[in-house]
């Protein structure tokens, strides 16, 4: 840049430095519109974020409310089941208790049905001897 035996005087080096942080100063222009683009990506990207952020708590508070139907749903099944066993048990009483009194009938049917053939035995007993 400078040449041996020239002279450079104040103002020539005033230009040289002049120009050379013109040269920097554009380089800085070129510097602070990379870091607008990079400002402006962040912001895009900020902006998805929150629309992802929007969209999560859309999910959860409908997956909230689906637990609480789940649970809700989950109470009522119970409750029906416990209602269901109570029936069931009782209709198991109530046949066991038929059970018992059919066997009870039975018992004295048979009973009865013993009685009636030793009353026709001795009736036809009694028939034969009346005949001779």
């Amino acid at each position: 840049m400078f040449k041996e035996n020239s002279k450079t005087t104040n103002d020539d080096l005033a230009r040289m430095i002049a120009r050379e942080f013109n040269h920097v100063s554009e380089q800085f222009g070129e510097v602070n519109k990379n870091f607008a683009r990079i400002d402006q990506r962040f912001e895009q990207i900020d902006q998805r974020f929150e629309q992802i952020d929007q969209r999560f708590e859309q999910i959860e508070t409908r997956f909230d409310r689906f637990e609480k139907r789940f649970d809700d749903f989950e109470t009522k099944t119970d409750l029906n089941f416990e209602r269901l066993w109570r029936e069931i048990n009782k209709i198991n009483s109530r046949l066991d208790a038929i059970e018992k009194r059919t066997f009870e009938d039975n018992d004295l049917a048979l009973s009865e049905l013993e009685k009636i053939k030793s009353r026709v035995a001795a009736l036809e007993r009694q028939i034969k001897t009346i005949k001779c």
